[in-house]
Formats: C-alpha cells, structure tokens, sequence
C-alpha cells in the first residue's frame, strides 16, 4: 500500500512538471521533493549502476517507477533531517567530515599513487598505439536474452503473443522457457562472434542470427541442440577499442619490469623457482599385510602389476585405472590418503620401475610402482616469467607508494607524537 500511495504522488508530480519538462527534452525533469530536481540523467544514471542480469527489472515504466520512489524517500528524508537540524548534531558533522577526507584521500591516492610510477605521457600513448590491436581491442559484443522450449510450434506461439502485445519477452520466459537462464530473466551475457554459448558451445548460425538483429529485436525460432530459441538482442557494442584512460595503469605496469630485472630476479633467487622432486605412482591397495605379501609374490613371480590391480585392490577408485595415484610431490599430499611421510619417504627411496614392499597407511596396505620420477629442478624462466613480473611489479609499486607518503609527511611537516599514546 505505500509503495502504491508513493508511486501516486510521484505520477502527480509528474503530471505537474510536464510543462517543464518539455522546456528540457535532452533531460526532461521527472520529480521534485522539497525543491530538489530529479531529472531522467539521475534515474538513468541509477540503473546503469545495476548489474545487467537485473537492469531489465528497470526497464519497464513500473520497473522505472519503483527506482524513482526509492529516489524520492531519500531525497524526501535528506530533506526532513535537514530540517531537523541534523547537520548541526556534533556527531552528524564528524561523520560528514570523516566521509569527506576518505573520499578526498581515495580519489588522490587512486589518480597519484596508486598505480606506482608512471611513466611519460607519450610513452603511454606510444605503448597504445603500438599494443593496441594486440591487447585493448573489443569485439562487438551482444547482450542477449533468450527462451528455450521444446518445439517450433510452440516457439511461433510465443513470438506472436509477443509481437501482438499479449505478453512481454521477459513475462514470456517465466512462462514458457524451459531452460536454466529462466532464473536470470533469459539473460545469458554479452556474447562476441567467436563466443561460446552458453550451453550450446561456439555456434556460428547462432552468433550471425543474433548479430543480424536490431535493438529490441526478437528473433525468428532458431534450432540448437537445447531445443529452439527466441533471442531478444538488448543491447549492441560495436567492435573498437578499450579508452586509453582505462587501460592508463595497466601500461604503467608494462614500463615497470624490463626483461632485464626478471632475468636478473630468476638468476639471483633460483632456488625460489623450484620444482619439487615428484613421483607418478600406481598403487594396489590390500586390507592386511598378509595379502600385500602375497599379491607381491605374485609380481615377484612374474604377474602383470596391471592384472593384480584389477585382480586385489580394493581401491574402487584406481582400481579400473590401472591403480593410477597421479603424481606425488616432495612435501605433498597422497591422493585419497592426506599427508603421510612414512608414505611419502617409502616412495621417494624408490626409482623409476621399482616396485615397493608393502606400505601400511590409514586406508590399508600399499604395494606401490614408480612410473615416472623426477628429481627437484628450477623451473624454465617461461613458467615463471608471470610470477616474476607480478612480484617484481608489487614491490616496486609498493616502494614507490611508501616514498610518496614520505614525500607528503615531509611537505606537510608530519609529527607523530607516539609518547603521549596510551594503551587502553
């Protein structure tokens, strides 16, 4: 009911501010509370705020209408609690102070600080222009929404409810779609050429039916291994580029670390870039010692170690795999068993070939083979190249901030007075 009652007086106010709004068509004027304008930029600018998979709930004049209400209660309580005299309360203006300097602090440690150092201006722009093709470009992108049902009978039927007004696409997907994106009004992403569909795969009929579309557009009953679709294109973003702006800090990072300082990094620190001496091992697993010793004397004797697998171990999961256990790393974690250093010592005595004597652990008794062993190496410099630059760049990021508020200490002469702090 009040939700109701509210909706009634903002479509008064909008009836009484039709004249001014058409003195404003580019941004017509929508509410007034108290004096205060709300104008069609604010609500737009409220919904592009919302996550895509919910904007469509605003995409309605009700959907509009109930964001324009919540707009107006806190335009209506600002008012009232400026009336009250609340921004004259003591601990109103510390809370308004202390929002002020967050805000203010951010804003310049995100635009000055943050990134680290940056290099020229034409540096970064040259890096753009050179790297842009390769790194910062945009496919064309639809957004999409869809239904699914199980035949063309039934998808004509919607589509005509659809186009003589009996129904919404949005209402149409509760009513009739059978697949999971129900649950999101229909809305399965943005979607490029090359994409993969969700629960379709990549579809090249697919992706041209919907680039064929306009705004708003519902499609003609399109036929995928789901079933057959009706596509709804919400919105779409030419192909381009992603704004220099945008993309700023991320080429500052790329000036940050030359090939030189990771190449340096890696030869300095190798031993940080190890990889852990590691065995594949097969296994059978037996219930008692008794029959670990007697299925060893069958290898012994000359069985195959894959018959006996298949044959005893009572590990239901290796048991069809040939008794595969995957890989078992110095200081790691046996599959299906946790950490076992008695285990892992065992193994690792072993060579590649070898076979163990039975092993005792939590699930049992083990007879174990080494198919694969090798030992502790530093990795190639490819596989760690990433993990250089990204520690390299945070150090250096990380330094440059710390200089940077020494520098403001320094020019605004800070002083930190730690003898007169007491503990509470």
């Amino acid at each position: 009911m009040v939700l109701k009652n509210t909706c009634f007086l903002i479509a008064i106010v909008l009836c009484s501010v039709g004249a001014q709004s058409a003195d404003n068509g580019q941004d017509p004027l929508i509410a007034v509370v108290g004096g205060l304008e709300i104008h069609q930029s604010d609500l737009d600018k409220k919904i592009e705020e919302v996550p895509p998979v919910a904007r469509t709930n605003f995409e309605t004049v009700e959907g509009q209408m109930k964001l324009l209400d919540r707009m107006v209660r806190t335009k209506a309580m600002m008012k009232a609690a400026e009336d009250a005299g609340y921004p004259d309360r003591p601990d109103i203006q510390d809370q308004l102070k202390e929002q002020r300097e967050r805000i203010l602090a951010y804003e310049y440690f995100k635009t000055n600080i943050s990134a680290g150092p940056m290099p020229s201006e034409s540096d970064l722009r040259n890096y753009y222009e050179e790297y842009k093709d390769q790194k910062y470009k945009i496919d064309a992108t639809a957004d999409i929404r869809q239904i699914v049902v199980a035949d063309k009978a039934t998808a004509n039927h919607v589509k005509k409810l659809i186009e003589d007004g009996e129904t919404t696409f949005e209402q149409a997907v509760d009513t009739y779609s059978v697949d999971e994106s129900k649950e999101s009004k229909g809305y399965i992403g943005g979607i490029t050429e090359n994409s993969f569909i969700r629960g379709i795969g990549k579809s090249k009929p697919f992706t041209d039916m919907v680039f064929s579309l306009k705004a708003d557009q519902v499609s003609e009953p399109f036929q995928s291994n789901k079933g057959w679709h009706l596509v709804r294109l919400v919105s779409l973003r030419n192909e381009g580029y992603r704004p220099f702006e945008d993309v700023r800090n991320e080429i500052a990072k790329e000036f940050l670390v030359t090939p030189e300082d990771i190449q340096k990094e890696y030869t300095a620190n190798s031993d940080k870039y190890m990889a852990k001496e590691q065995c594949k091992i097969s296994h059978i697993l037996l219930n008692t010692k008794e029959e670990a010793d007697s299925v060893l004397a069958e290898f012994k004797a000359g069985k195959d170690f894959q018959y006996l697998v298949k044959t005893y171990s009572k590990d239901a999961q290796t048991a069809n795999k040939d008794g595969n256990l995957g890989y078992l790393y110095r200081d790691g974690y046996v599959r299906g068993i946790g950490k076992d250093v008695e285990f892992e010592n065992a193994v690792f005595a072993l060579s590649a070939g070898d076979v163990s004597n039975p092993i005792k652990t939590r699930k049992g008794w083990h007879i174990v083979r080494v198919d694969e062993k090798q030992p502790a190496q530093v990795k190639p410099l490819v596989e760690v190249e990433g993990q250089i630059r990204q520690a390299l760049s945070e150090k250096k990021i990380e330094d440059f901030q710390e200089a940077e508020f020494e520098k403001l200490n320094k020019k605004y002469n800070t002083k930190i007075f730690t003898e007169n702090l007491k503990a509470k």
